[in-house]
């Protein structure tokens, strides 16, 4: 096969309806494209299919209306929340997306592949501890929402964001930015 995951369809029909087309290779391509769609698509490393349960690596990853980051959020999900996985979503703004439902609230929506991990595959995060009373801000500036105020000695764990003295961190569930002179 040429691609991996939901390419392998693409691949299939193609070669399929390339060449004269008989009964018994349309027969053939059709099961070929139930196998097809049947495929697991990739998340990250790692495939997905419909009765697959992904866990949310990344605090305060976004559950959005649609595919890409136009869309609107409907949660902010924490990491480890557990997902199933109902469809590939396509690509877009440099992201492959999965529509996905929280098992816990049956919402449904679409979150980027590489926020979700298969269950026991996530690494472990690096945490930091406030050296001071800190605001929890929802961008990484001074003039943001102040979302809560962590006590000195709060334990937060790091996302992969970070700006101009910035951190992205999640404490108590709460995702948002912290001023990185102030963790330790």
């Amino acid at each position: 096969m040429h691609r991996e995951s939901v390419s392998n369809t693409e691949h299939i029909v193609s070669s399929t309806f390339d060449k004269p087309v008989n009964r018994r290779s349309l027969v053939k391509g059709i099961a070929g494209l139930g196998a097809g769609i049947a495929l697991a698509t990739t998340v990250g490393r790692v495939a997905a299919r419909s009765t697959d349960s992904l866990i949310v690596n990344t605090a305060g990853a976004r559950l959005r209306s649609g595919p890409g980051t136009g869309y609107s959020v409907l949660a902010s999900l924490a990491k480890g929340t557990e997902v199933r996985y109902l469809a590939y979503g396509g690509s877009a703004n440099g992201y492959e997306w999965h529509k996905v439902m929280v098992l816990a609230t049956g919402k449904q929506g679409f979150i980027a592949a590489n926020l979700l991990s298969m269950p026991g595959s996530q690494p472990g995060g690096e945490t930091f501890t406030t050296t001071a009373r800190l605001n929890l801000r929802a961008a990484p500036n001074t003039g943001a929402k102040v979302l809560l105020v962590m006590p000195s000695g709060a334990v937060v764990n790091a996302l992969s964001g970070t700006t101009n003295g910035w951190r992205q961190v999640s404490y108590k569930g709460t995702t948002g930015w912290a001023a990185t002179s102030y963790l330790n």
